[in-house]
């Protein structure tokens, strides 16, 4: 039964879930910027509109489909063709069944702190998926000239653009 009283602790756990959510985003989107530079390397897209439709393609795409189209196009190490699948598995339970199939622990003791520790585990898993896949991105960023300079300019002009006027 849900009170007021479990309100505080409760927010630890939609924190720890958020943070999660937050990382396999992270991955998600990584795993396309992949994809997207791969494109323009191979010039399966050339023009500015050939890359925005491209883009529109892979953004479209379920996390385990990304993952089995950038596979199908790099290799990744050892360590993370066996971390990735595991990743896909714990995302899609996350964003999925997670809250479903964890409803009785919130109430269980100790609850919220386990949901907070399978959180948290999670969390870490997706930042190390995304670990792998941006160390492949940042190979085909310099393949392209895209240097940390360049980069660096562009998220320093974007945070510029998101700022109140």
């Amino acid at each position: 039964m849900y009170n007021d009283s479990n309100e505080e602790i409760f927010k630890d756990v939609y924190a720890y879930a958020g943070l999660a959510l937050y990382w396999c985003q992270c991955f998600e989107q990584t795993l396309a910027n992949i994809l997207i530079l791969q494109a323009r390397i191979t010039k399966q897209c050339v023009t500015l509109e050939q890359l925005d439709q491209y883009e529109e393609h892979v953004e479209a795409q379920t996390l385990g489909r990304l993952l089995k189209e950038v596979r199908q196009q790099v290799t990744f190490d050892e360590q993370a063709e066996t971390l990735l699948p595991e990743a896909l598995k714990q995302r899609n339970f996350l964003a999925h069944h997670f809250f479903k199939e964890r409803a009785a622990v919130w109430y269980a003791k100790n609850g919220p702190e386990r949901l907070g520790a399978e959180l948290e585990s999670i969390q870490t898993l997706m930042r190390e998926a995304d670990s792998h896949a941006t160390a492949i991105s940042s190979r085909l960023c310099e393949h392209l000239g895209l240097t940390d300079d360049i980069l660096s300019a562009a998220l320093q002009k974007l945070r510029n653009e998101a700022e109140p006027t």
